[in-house]
């Protein structure tokens, strides 16, 4: 194996849920009496947890809004809206050769329960690192990761699907993978972010630990 562990991103990578994380803050924002957030508007909010953005966006309103959004998140999600296909697997096997199996995500500590829970993926990782408040940026919590199993950086990768998690392994001195599988993916972005590979099927992942291809 090319490497001794890696380290997921959860939405957008674990899970194909960003169609369920935007439609669940816009329910928050539309319960704290916000208007119309689009995806993209979203998006650029995301790097704080969630209780932050919520936070500055309705400070006097945000509890309820946070309410509703989990709510509205947790109603909508499942193992069949959100799976990424083959992924399981991909873990299984991963874990089976021996490589050590991490999270590192943005979103906050109870948006990751909800979504590893859907999925039955909870026990696959030895560890899992969320967001909180106030907000610790994906490098600070990689080099955490790296600490906790007492492990390179250059021995490990941090596999996401967004250009800043390209970013962030790279500031961590890990290896950049970039996830494409998912349906709001962009794998021309991720390229041009400086992934060592970007995949489009989890099987591709395996085969590029393995060494059998340079995706």
């Amino acid at each position: 194996m090319r490497l001794d562990g890696l380290i997921f991103d959860v939405d957008g990578t674990v899970a194909d849920n960003l169609l369920q994380v935007f439609n669940a803050f816009r329910a928050g924002f539309a319960a704290g009496g916000a208007g119309h957030y689009s995806d993209e508007d979203i998006f650029g909010l995301f790097g704080p947890s969630p209780e932050e953005i919520f936070q500055r966006a309705m400070p006097s309103q945000w509890q309820h809004a946070i309410k509703q959004c989990y709510q509205h998140y947790q109603a909508s999600v499942s193992a069949q809206t959100i799976v990424v296909p083959a992924l399981a697997d991909a873990l299984a096997t991963a874990a089976g050769a021996g490589v050590r199996l991490g999270v590192v995500s943005g979103g906050s500590h109870r948006l990751v329960a909800l979504t590893l829970e859907a999925l039955d993926l909870q026990g696959r990782f030895a560890d899992i690192l969320a967001n909180a408040v106030p907000a610790v940026p994906k490098r600070d919590h990689l080099a955490r990761m790296a600490g906790l199993w007492k492990l390179a950086p250059h021995r490990l990768a941090y596999v996401g699907d967004s250009p800043n998690d390209m970013t962030h392994a790279r500031d961590a001195g890990m290896t950049p993978l970039g996830a494409a599988w998912a349906r709001e993916s962009r794998p021309g972005a991720l390229r041009r972010a400086g992934a060592a590979a970007v995949f489009t099927h989890p099987g591709e992942l395996l085969a590029w630990l393995a060494g059998e291809t340079s995706v």
